[in-house]
């Protein structure tokens, strides 16, 4: 969800003209040949992305330019690289593709907070306790629902100890 809402965001700074206008240092990949002669920097450029990706650089970005020689294969071929990579923020822009990062937000504190209309605990004590009781009980279900194969195996082995003990009655 947060990413498209960052792919908008680019769209829109794209449309405005001012996508270029943040300060960022690009590293300038130039592609005008084909596939063969182009091998080592595909190869440099996927190290790149590598690294970008696993130190989450916001300041720097990667650009890459197409000559007008460019192969085909060697289009497909950076595709394939993007998505190897996984890179989810990269946008094409006129002969060019940039790559970038945009920080990722803060985490949110959820601090809970209980209503209290008067002031004082017995005003809400019948809600708190129904919070409490309902947080006790879901903790309970979900005990039983981990634990279910040993009341099973308890459960057996009562049945099983009254049967015994019905038959040993019998006898006597």
């Amino acid at each position: 969800m947060s990413d498209v809402l960052i792919l908008m965001f680019l769209v829109t700074l794209l449309r405005q003209g001012l996508f270029m206008a943040y300060k960022r240092n690009y590293k300038v990949f130039n592609f005008n040949n084909s596939l063969d002669l182009e091998r080592k920097k595909l190869n440099k450029l996927q190290f790149d992305l590598k690294e970008l990706n696993r130190t989450n650089d916001t300041i720097n970005g990667i650009q890459v330019c197409f000559g007008a020689k460019m192969k085909y294969e060697v289009y497909i071929e950076i595709l394939d690289i993007f998505f190897a990579e996984k890179e989810t923020l990269f946008m094409q822009y006129k002969n060019n593709f940039f790559v970038l990062r945009i920080p990722k937000p803060k985490n949110q504190i959820s601090v809970k907070i209980v209503p209290i209309t008067c002031g004082y605990f017995e005003a809400n004590k019948d809600y708190i306790l129904e919070q409490e009781r309902k947080k006790r009980f879901e903790y309970y279900l979900s005990l039983y629902k981990q634990n279910w194969i040993v009341f099973l195996g308890y459960l057996g082995i009562v049945f099983l100890n009254i049967f015994a003990l019905v038959k040993f009655n019998k006898n006597r």
